[in-house]
């Protein structure tokens, strides 16, 4: 990413993540966002390569003011964390590289973490997991303190969000054209029902196509 869009996606990061007293952050790579939220809390940072993970402990061990920061190596792709290691997780953050994360989000998504920042470069893997983890987690998301008329439509959304290989279409469309895409409700038959949009955009550099914007 280019400074601009790795500072975009930290702010974004930090935003969602605000409250979080201790926050997991999956393919943590050398420490990319989990050194900045250690300023605010305590952060398992978790990435395959080791050399990766002796760099961020340096980064936090020579930094001021951080919160602790526990660098674990593990392959998140032949071992991804279990549903139930993420107990006492507020946050997580996960960033997986262009294959997704299959594994690690099937168990994510039936952890009761409250919380899960989704950063991804690649708009078909991200369309497949987050997908997933609506489907999958939408028990937990939808509770009896929603007004009936909002949790029908909450229903919908999530119902239309199943066809995750339409999805997956939409995003390919952005990536491939020029400009932002709207896809009014009204006019597509992904978000007929729930009266929801979708609204997707390419970054580019120097003319060239980096990545989609999910919106």
């Amino acid at each position: 990413a280019t400074p601009q869009g790795e500072a975009a996606l930290l702010r974004a990061v930090t935003e969602i993540t605000e409250g979080a007293a201790r926050i997991a952050d999956l393919f943590a790579g050398c420490g990319t966002f989990a050194l900045p939220l250690a300023r605010r809390a305590e952060v398992l940072a978790v990435e395959g390569d080791r050399a990766m993970i002796a760099a961020l402990d340096r980064g936090w061990r020579e930094a001021q003011g951080l919160k602790r920061v526990e660098g674990v190596t593990r392959d998140l792709f032949r071992n991804p964390l279990l549903r139930d290691e993420f107990k006492g997780i507020d946050a997580v953050v996960i960033d997986p590289p262009r294959a997704g994360a299959e594994a690690q989000v099937t168990e994510l998504a039936e952890a009761r973490v409250p919380v899960i920042a989704h950063v991804s470069c690649n708009p078909v893997t991200f369309a497949r997991d987050a997908a997933r983890l609506i489907v999958r987690g939408r028990a937990n998301l939808l509770t009896p303190s929603e007004p009936d008329q909002e949790l029908e439509r909450i229903r919908s959304l999530f119902d239309d969000l199943e066809r995750k290989r339409d999805i997956a279409e939409f995003l390919e469309l952005a990536e491939e054209g020029d400009g932002v895409r709207i896809f009014i409700g009204s006019e597509n038959k992904l978000f007929s029902l729930s009266g929801s949009s979708l609204v997707v955009s390419p970054y580019t550099v120097s003319y060239t196509h980096l990545r989609a914007h999910e919106t």
